[in-house]
C-alpha cells in the first residue's frame, strides 16, 4: 500500500476516534485546572490527532477545543454525540453528519439562555419566557449537525474543525410555534446573579 493511501485512511479514522473520544461530550471526572499537569485520554488524544494551533469555529489551540467540549457538557445534562455519517466533500475536507441528544436543565438556563433568569428575577409573578423556561427544563433535544475537518497533507493531523448545529429544528418541535422559539434565541446583555 502506498504512503499516500495509508495517509488518507488515516484521516479517515482520526475522525472515527475523535467522536469516539468525545461521544459523551467532556470527561469531567478527568478535569484538572491545568490540562497540562493532568492530562486527560482526550486531551492526549487531541494531541496527537490535531496540529497545536488547530482552528476550531471562531478560536484555536488544543485547549479552545477542550474548553468548547468543557462547556457543552457543563451547560448540558447528558450529552451523547453520533457520528451519523462520515464523507469526503469537493474541497477534500471530511464532512461528519451527527446527532446530538442532550437535557435542558436549570443550569443550561442559567448559563445558555440567561434572559429567561433576568426576567424571572425582574418580574415577581414571573414572565411569559421564564414560564417558556420552566417548560424547558428536563426537555431532551436532539439536534442534527455537521463537523468539517480540514487536515495537513504531509502529517495527516487536523488543522481545521468547524462545527455548526441546528438547534431551531427541535427547538421548533418542543415549543410548536416560532414565536417561542424566538424567545428562547433571544440575545440580552443581562445574566444571571
Amino acid at each position: 500500500m502506498s504512503a499516500d493511501l495509508v495517509g488518507k485512511e488515516n484521516v479517515w479514522h482520526t475522525v472515527v476516534e475523535y467522536f469516539k473520544h468525545f461521544r459523551y461530550g467532556f470527561d469531567l471526572t478527568s478535569s484538572a485546572p491545568s490540562l497540562e499537569k493532568r492530562p486527560s485520554a482526550q486531551f492526549d488524544f487531541l494531541q496527537t490527532a490535531m496540529v497545536p494551533d488547530v482552528i476550531c469555529n471562531t478560536g484555536n489551540g488544543l485547549k479552545h477545543v477542550m474548553k468548547t467540549w468543557k462547556r457543552l457538557s457543563q451547560f448540558f445534562s447528558d450529552v451523547e454525540i453520533t457520528l451519523e455519517q462520515l464523507k469526503k466533500d469537493a474541497h477534500g475536507s471530511l464532512v461528519a453528519t451527527t446527532k446530538t441528544s442532550l437535557m435542558i436543565t436549570e443550569h443550561t438556563l442559567r448559563n445558555v439562555f440567561p434572559h429567561f433568569c433576568a426576567e424571572a428575577d425582574s418580574n415577581e409573578n414571573g414572565s411569559d419566557a421564564s414560564s417558556l423556561g420552566r417548560k424547558l427544563i428536563g426537555q431532551r433535544l436532539i439536534v442534527w449537525g455537521s463537523s468539517r475537518f480540514e487536515f495537513d497533507e504531509r502529517t495527516g493531523r487536523i488543522t481545521s474543525l468547524i462545527c455548526m448545529s441546528d438547534m431551531v429544528t427541535p427547538m421548533l418541535k418542543l415549543l410548536g410555534n416560532l414565536e417561542d422559539v424566538s424567545t428562547v434565541f433571544k440575545t440580552d446583555e443581562k445574566a444571571c446573579a
